[in-house]
């Protein structure tokens, strides 16, 4: 999915970062550091309902995805996004939006701008169809456009 210009309302730093809540009693909102093991987690999870078997997984994932983020915070303005369920307290989804560190795909043309990135973008199979992930995508639009983005890409998405 590439967001631009034409596609979307013009990314301004003018947004709110408030939580949003959904119909179906799931909180969304930013979350900081003590919520990267989950998202390791979640991404583990990704892979796996995506066919990869648990052996051709690295041994290692969830230590290179902290390591990433980690160095993402640092460098690229990283922010993830969870979402949680009102009753019980439990994240059932998530998102890790930060700005673009590699080169720039060949569709897009301009270099003066900076672009966003998405990835790990992942909602429990039991939450699924009530609008959280498309909450989780708004949360990341309203990221990018706090931190300056005037575009952004998700590079991958199932049809799950």
């Amino acid at each position: 999915m590439l967001l631009t210009n034409r596609d979307t309302p013009s990314l301004d730093r003018k947004c709110s970062l408030a939580p949003l809540s959904t119909e179906v009693g799931v909180r969304i909102g930013q979350a900081g550091a003590g919520m990267d093991a989950t998202v390791a987690q979640h991404r583990r999870a990704m892979w796996r309902e995506v066919g990869v078997a648990e052996a051709d997984l690295q041994p290692d994932l969830e230590a290179r995805t902290l390591a990433f983020i980690a160095d993402a915070r640092e460098r690229l303005e990283y922010q993830t996004i969870v979402a949680t369920d009102a009753a019980s307290g439990e994240v059932v989804g998530s998102a890790s939006c930060q700005v673009w560190a590699g080169p720039l795909p060949n569709v897009l043309h301009e270099r003066a701008f900076k672009l966003g990135t998405v990835w790990a973008v992942y909602v429990r199979p039991s939450h699924r169809r009530h609008g959280i992930a498309t909450n989780l995508m708004e949360h990341v639009v309203a990221h990018w456009k706090n931190i300056g983005c005037q575009r952004g890409v998700l590079l991958h998405a199932t049809d799950a």
